[in-house]
């Protein structure tokens, strides 16, 4: 899921990590570990012993993808960096969990009712492999899938009595799904009609980007992913660079830093901008006040005097001339009485 996330990384701006680690619930105890006892992702670990079980393990990194390691409490810890999922399978009887403190994780789907009558057409796939029988006991069904499994080259799933009579259990534990559909006309397998199951040790999904994450869609659960926005944590606090995916992570978190930063530096350049510009206009303002000021100061008192008795005689004069006019005018009127 990583791999598909990844490839969409230049329009999302998202990238994907996985990882997956299993610590054991106790420190390991000392003893010994026959050869098949230990089986992880299906590879044989072999005869190896508590002190050296660590190197065996390692030895077989390559073909389980696994890695282990003795924490500082002394236990026993798995890990896979690529993400896969970690099974684990202890063979019944050999004590290996009370030396690992590490349960076995078996995926197990069981078909409950399986005697039907003989002759009657069943089908039963698991994992794309197609198991034809025709009916009869739950041993019938045994001999047919292990057949049908021979024939397809399929070793990793095993099939023996469910425990219970009439009861077939399909069992694989390399770390696969274990996916079972039953189509039939009688009554088998009511149990495991379109059935998908895997009780592997799962890891982990991390989602890294600058910026807020958004996820949605139908299928969010199949990456164990939550529907919503995700404020990415631009926080330094508690970063681990000794691994590489913890150095990209705090690569990005501080490039989301930068980022951060960045946008408020121009939020706080533009408040600067307009604060510059109004203080400007003021200064301009002021200047202009001051040289109106200077001017009214700087005026020709004598001049300016002299104008005002000229323009007040000339307002005088202006209005005697009317009244004299209007004067004449009643003069006239008199005579014409």
């Amino acid at each position: 899921m990583t791999a598909a996330i990844n490839q969409s990384t230049t329009a999302t701006g998202v990238t994907a990590t996985a990882t997956n680690t299993v610590t054991a619930s106790n420190a390991l105890t000392a003893g010994t570990i026959n050869d098949g006892a230990l089986k992880i992702n299906g590879v044989n670990i072999g005869a190896t012993d508590s002190a050296h079980l660590v190197d065996a393990i390692n030895a077989k990194s390559a073909d389980t993808g696994v890695t282990a390691a003795i924490d500082s409490s002394g236990e026993l810890q798995l890990t896979a960096t690529d993400g896969r999922n970690i099974a684990i399978a202890n063979a019944s009887g050999s004590g290996v969990s009370a030396i690992t403190h590490i349960a076995n994780t078996a995926t197990k789907i069981v078909a409950a009712s399986v005697g039907v009558s003989a002759g009657v057409s069943n089908t039963l796939y698991i994992n794309g492999v197609t198991i034809a029988y025709g009916g009869g006991s739950a041993g019938a069904l045994v001999s047919a899938a292990n057949a049908a499994f021979a024939a397809a080259g399929v070793t990793d799933i095993t099939v023996a009595s469910g425990g219970s009579a009439g009861a077939v259990a399909f069992t694989i534990n390399d770390g696969n799904d274990l996916n079972a559909h039953a189509s039939v006309s009688g009554t088998i397998a009511g149990s495991i009609v379109n059935v998908l199951r895997n009780s592997s040790n799962h890891g982990t999904i991390t989602l890294t980007a600058d910026k807020t994450i958004a996820v949605g869609g139908t299928k969010t659960k199949i990456g164990g992913l939550s529907k919503g926005n995700t404020a990415v944590s631009g926080s330094l606090s508690g970063v681990n660079v000794t691994t590489q995916a913890g150095a990209e992570t705090t690569i990005t978190r501080a490039g989301a830093a930068l980022t951060a930063i960045d946008i408020i530096r121009g939020n706080l350049g533009a408040a600067q901008n307009q604060i510059q510009a109004t203080v400007e206009n003021i200064q301009t303002t002021q200047l202009n006040v001051k040289a109106a000021e200077s001017n009214i100061r700087d005026v020709n008192f004598a001049q300016e005097t002299a104008t005002f008795s000229k323009l007040q005689i000339l307002a005088q004069s202006g209005t005697f001339a009317l009244a004299q006019a209007n004067t004449i005018s009643q003069n006239i009127l008199r005579l014409m009485r």
